[in-house]
């Protein structure tokens, strides 16, 4: 049996490059670090993909990914421009090209995560429960609510429930 009270922490973000710690009062387990859960049940961070945090309530698993995504949402709008003489359909291709690199992130996130927590629920022998999973995705403050959208609307569907936030606004989706 694991005791998770020792993974528990403050939620925060890595020191930026302005040099600012950004943290939240709000206190979940630390999944993906040296200290975390994953290298505890043997997940080397080489090996697997994984979120920061998780909280886990009546068997709903939120998986919590800190990120500053500000400049590679950037990235992903300017090369997808919506281009008037092209069909929805074409436009719609251009901007999942566009998003891919960074929705192939939270994909392997979103499933190495998934694997970590099933097999903690293993080693508690909590196997009569098929947990539910949903990603919150918690960007730094200064970043646009507006780009924040656009990147839900691309992973909505592809994870379950996914919401993007940031860490003022994370206690309201825990």
């Amino acid at each position: 049996m694991i005791d998770n009270s020792a993974f528990l922490e403050g939620i925060r973000h890595a020191m930026g490059n302005d040099g600012i710690e950004e943290k939240s009062s709000t206190q979940a387990y630390k999944l993906d670090s040296p200290e975390g859960v994953g290298c505890h049940l043997h997940f080397s961070n080489s090996l697997l993909s994984k979120v920061d945090y998780f909280i886990e309530k009546d068997h709903i698993v939120k998986l919590i990914e800190l990120s500053d995504l500000e400049e590679q949402i950037r990235e992903c709008q300017i090369k997808h421009t919506h281009i008037a003489s092209l069909s929805a359909r074409e436009n719609r291709k251009l901007r999942k090209k566009a998003w891919q690199p960074l929705t192939d992130e939270f994909k392997k996130k979103w499933c190495g995560s998934i694997a970590v927590i099933e097999r903690l629920y293993r080693k508690n022998n909590i196997l009569d429960t098929d947990p539910r999973y949903k990603l919150i995705i918690v960007c730094r403050d200064h970043t646009d609510p507006r780009m924040l959208d656009t990147l839900e609307q691309q992973l909505r569907g592809m994870m379950g429930v996914v919401t993007v936030t940031n860490t003022k606004n994370i206690s309201s989706h825990l």
